[in-house]
């Protein structure tokens, strides 16, 4: 008995007979997965979300933009209450993807996870808290397991002055969001200032541990890195700041050279008696303009 079990043959047999049940299992596994992602992500939502996020809004009126804007909105808060619902199945898809489709993890992860709060997401959405303590259970650390878990990557973020100090003192990360393109930051450096003129825009360079990290990607020319709930940064540094500073009326801004003919009397702040030099607010920065 032994010999026949020892025999060419029957290790052959054997083989077969051990790839058919794989096969079998693989395809029972796949069938598993394709039915319980439809289940749960509901690809139609997913691409009406695309399609909205890609609406040209150009000569649309205030009220027909807001109503995209809402649109948009409602839908991203719409697929993350269904994840949020079903995360338990979420994970154990996106588990299955790690392990039998990891050139896919990334894409779905970025398309079907993180988009909609991408639409939505700050720390003053009603879900955050939920939605952030579900995604830090991910790890990039966990998808490539032969990467040195201790290993550094570099970051950028524009953020409050409460939130720099708060990372300055030891204090884990607030929002999740960075990116690894300083330049892509450029326009929001004065985000913070624009929403409250007595805040400071702090941009600042950070790193992170490779297990911090819960997803990389790119998106819209950002290469942006979601940062786990509870990560401490090891190295902090600040770059530069920025706030509201008062404009000297009695110099030209010779940078910009725009007339102010096209202004209405309600966009006009002030205007200098002898140079003739109008300050307007153009909803985003103050301006000297020349008359």
């Amino acid at each position: 008995m032994s010999k026949k079990r020892d025999s060419k043959k029957f290790r052959k047999k054997l083989n077969r007979k051990n790839q058919t049940m794989k096969n079998h299992l693989k395809v029972n596994t796949i069938d598993w997965f394709n039915k319980n992602f439809n289940k749960v992500f509901k690809h139609e939502k997913n691409q009406k979300l695309i399609e909205c996020m890609n609406e040209n809004d150009v000569g649309l009126s205030s009220e027909e933009k807001l109503e995209v804007f809402k649109k948009r909105n409602e839908l991203s808060d719409e697929i993350i209450g269904d994840i949020l619902k079903n995360k338990t199945m979420v994970k154990r898809l996106m588990l299955f993807l790690m392990n039998y489709d990891s050139d896919n993890y990334n894409k779905i992860f970025q398309q079907y996870i993180y988009l909609p709060y991408n639409v939505v997401g700050n720390k003053h959405y009603q879900k955050f808290n939920q939605f952030y303590d579900f995604i830090s259970e991910f790890s990039l650390g966990n998808l490539y397991p032969n990467s040195n878990y201790n290993d550094e990557v570099s970051l950028f973020r524009v953020m409050d002055e409460e939130e720099y100090n708060h990372l300055l003192n030891g204090g884990d990360v607030i929002s999740p969001s960075f990116t690894k393109n300083p330049f892509y930051l450029q326009f929001m450096r004065g985000n913070n200032t624009y929403m409250d003129i007595n805040k400071k825009s702090i941009f600042v360079m950070v790193k992170f541990k490779l297990s911090d990290c819960i997803i990389d990607f790119v998106m819209s020319g950002e290469n942006e890195v979601v940062i786990k709930k509870g990560s401490i940064p090891t190295f902090i540094q600040k770059y530069n700041e920025y706030d509201i500073k008062p404009i000297d009326t009695t110099i030209l801004c010779e940078s910009i050279l725009v007339t102010t003919s096209f202004l209405s009397e309600k966009e006009i702040i002030k205007k200098h008696p002898k140079t003739g030099i109008t300050v307007i607010n153009d909803g985003c920065k103050v301006l000297s303009l020349k008359k």
